[in-house]
């Protein structure tokens, strides 16, 4: 999130235009946009307020308003509007949390000087954006460009139908630059970041496209679990170099290198797609989830979210084939296994097989935290042979 402070004229222009794309129409003043947020949003933090806002005006002092700051703290929008005192002075602010996050530390560099240019240099005409644009354009900008990037026709002040490279490249860089320069920005600094941002658009490489055409060539020919690996190792490894996006190479399986790094911990092969049982369950249910998923463990968690035991296959076959009386035996906690072998998510792989193996199990759940993060079982270790297997052409 980047607070930044803006002229009067500034504030309008959010105020008026941005923040109410959350509504239906062009928003009239700061109290629309607050009685928005009051009418739309249910109080999720219910608090005692002892300040009297009314009688704190009438005698001269400042309401801290703190039920609807809290309230509106809970609430996230592209641009929010918040009401604050400081230097006991009331004041609005507006808290932005649209600027791209890299995916390098001097693209996000980049992303920012651009905003805060564009911000110090917008003249007249962008500030009445409301008497210069129908909203309803304005909302399928938005739309639009959150959904195709580079590609999007946006429509322009006046009228005018423009594409996002030319609009970036003709239209808003020379007022980000002028916006800049009138912030006291070194030349050297605005030619390096507006740079990025040309170099960006004209190579039409940006973050979200090097990242989803990345993953997807992978995704031609290894696992999604590999694919997942490579991924964040690559962009690990290009962040380190301080490169900007749109000079990143093209990614490679590689660059995990070996089996030994992909599958050395237990969180690197488990399964997190889990299906789990409460302790109050009816056994007859539990099995029957069991069966439709076609799994031989499930791990039960109490009302809480924490590991309370785990009902297996085996041990259920067990039970039921025995001579004992089972007409008391309704619920899960009745069959389910109390001492229960757990490892952590950094365990190591052979460390984890280690313990399978000496306690004669079938299944380990994995915490983090005290909480189930996810379960290694035999059918696991299977998959890793057969990885290990093909890699080494076996």
């Amino acid at each position: 999130m980047w607070r930044v402070k803006i002229h009067r004229k500034l504030f309008v222009l959010f105020s008026l235009t941005l923040l109410p794309l959350h509504l239906h129409s062009w928003g009239k003043s700061a109290l629309e946009i607050f009685r928005d947020i009051v009418q739309k949003h249910s109080i999720l933090l219910p608090l005692e307020i002892e300040e009297n806002s009314r009688e704190i005006l009438r005698s001269g002092g400042i309401p801290k308003l703190k039920a609807l700051s809290i309230h509106n703290g809970t609430i996230y929008r592209w641009n929010r509007l918040c009401y604050g005192i400081t230097g006991d002075k009331p004041h609005l602010r507006i808290e932005n949390r649209y600027i791209p996050s890299g995916p390098s530390i001097i693209d996000e560099v980049a992303n920012t000087a651009f905003w805060i240019g564009l911000m110090h240099g917008a003249e007249e005409e962008h500030l009445n954006v409301g008497q210069n644009m129908e909203f309803d354009k304005v909302k399928l900008n938005f739309l639009s460009s959150a959904k195709d990037g580079l590609r999007t026709e946006f429509y322009w002040l006046n009228g005018e139908s423009i594409p996002a490279s030319e609009l970036i490249i003709d239209k808003l860089i020379p007022i980000a630059r002028k916006g800049l320069t009138k912030a006291n920005v070194s030349e050297a600094d605005i030619d390096n970041y507006l740079g990025i941002i040309e170099e960006r658009v004209q190579s039409r490489q940006t973050g979200s496209k090097w990242t989803l055409a990345s993953f997807n060539a992978l995704r031609e020919l290894h696992s999604r679990e590999e694919a997942v690996l490579a991924l964040t190792e690559g962009i690990y490894q290009r962040q380190k170099q301080g490169h900007p996006v749109h000079k990143w190479s093209e990614l490679s399986i590689a660059e995990i290198g070996a089996w030994q790094q992909k599958f050395k911990r237990v969180e690197q092969i488990m399964t997190t797609d889990l299906i789990t049982v409460r302790p109050d369950d009816l056994i007859e249910m539990a099995v029957s989830r069991m069966l439709w998923a076609g799994v031989h463990h499930i791990p039960v968690e109490n009302a809480q979210g924490e590991l309370a035991g785990l009902l297996s296959s085996d041990k259920f076959l067990s039970w039921f084939n025995s001579n004992e009386d089972r007409s008391d035996v309704k619920y899960v906690e009745d069959i389910m296994v109390t001492d229960v072998q757990t490892c952590e998510l950094t365990t190591l792989t052979r460390d984890a097989f280690q313990m399978m193996k000496e306690r004669e199990i079938g299944c380990l759940p994995v915490l983090s935290k005290g909480k189930l993060a996810g379960l290694i079982t035999i059918r696991e270790y299977l998959k890793l042979l057969d990885n290990i297997f093909s890699e080494a052409d076996l």
